[in-house]
């Protein structure tokens, strides 16, 4: 079954960031470790590993710890007059859906088409991937946008959006702070997929500020199926960090990866507040 999303709801948000803070007695971060330069997901870290400040306030970590759960998650693929570019690499990502594991399918272009709900059956999504048709200008954070604000109802697995762009933002009304701040409420983590690197700047910041990964898709030179096995393992696992040193966690965290040896990679995090 085919149907349109609804369009951004313009929800008042202040209550999230009101004032930028979140109770921290039991304060938790999300967090995706990941190699920029491979693409690979960093496991096998400690507390010793993660550096976090909330602004200029440095915290201490007190737990670290790598789980992969039942996955919930959203595949939005670019189905604009571009999209033809990121073809290639979407059935790849559904031929990774893990058994126990949901994903629903939604196409992106001037507005968001739900093309299919959630299922664990691969043989559907292909189908419904079989049938999309391009359209016009990538909204992506309006798209992004609408599937956050309604399309993980019911869901009780982790829940990640994965954004499969070819590269270029078009004319969304929703801006990015809005796009996190749901993703905040939501408990959603969005990884970007992009071949171009036209608005590289804007989907890392997506990524980062919802604790989510990124990757540059001709840069990483990866076959479809590698490339699609190491999205899928960023979108599965993930760390709780456990952390104290401040009264109230805000909307400036910043996550860094210690005490690795240095080589030739360029090991990131990111991170997710947990309310």
């Amino acid at each position: 079954m085919v149907r349109r999303l609804a369009a951004p709801t313009r929800l008042c948000v202040a209550a999230l960031l009101c004032a930028g803070m979140l109770a921290a007695q039991d304060a938790k971060l999300w967090v995706t470790a990941f190699d920029e330069k491979t693409g690979e997901v960093l496991r096998g870290l400690g507390p010793q590993n993660f550096t976090v400040s909330d602004g200029s306030t440095p915290l201490r970590v007190v737990e670290a710890e790598y789980s992969e759960d039942k996955l919930d998650v959203v595949l939005l693929a670019d189905a604009s007059a571009i999209g033809e570019g990121v073809r290639p690499l979407v059935a790849p990502v559904i031929e990774r859906l893990a058994q126990g594991d949901q994903m629903a399918l939604v196409a992106f272009e001037q507005s968001a088409t739900l093309l299919q709900d959630f299922t664990g059956s691969k043989d559907l999504l292909l189908r419904a991937w079989g049938s999309v048709r391009y359209g016009n200008n990538p909204r992506i954070l309006d798209a992004l946008y609408a599937v956050l604000d309604g399309g993980f109802e019911g869901t009780v697995g982790r829940r990640a959006a994965i954004v499969m762009a070819t590269g270029v933002e078009g004319s969304s009304e929703t801006g990015l702070r809005e796009v996190l701040q749901l993703a905040r409420r939501r408990g959603v983590q969005i990884h970007f997929v992009y071949r171009e690197g036209a608005d590289s700047g804007l989907f890392e910041k997506a990524a980062g500020g919802s604790g989510g990964a990124y990757f540059f898709a001709k840069k990483l030179d990866l076959k479809p199926d590698e490339l699609a096995a190491r999205v899928y393992a960023a979108a599965k696992g993930r760390y709780e960090l456990q952390v104290d040193g401040v009264s109230a966690l805000g909307d400036r965290i910043k996550v860094e990866i210690a005490g690795l040896e240095k080589g030739k990679g360029k090991p990131v995090a990111t991170a997710l507040a947990v309310e």
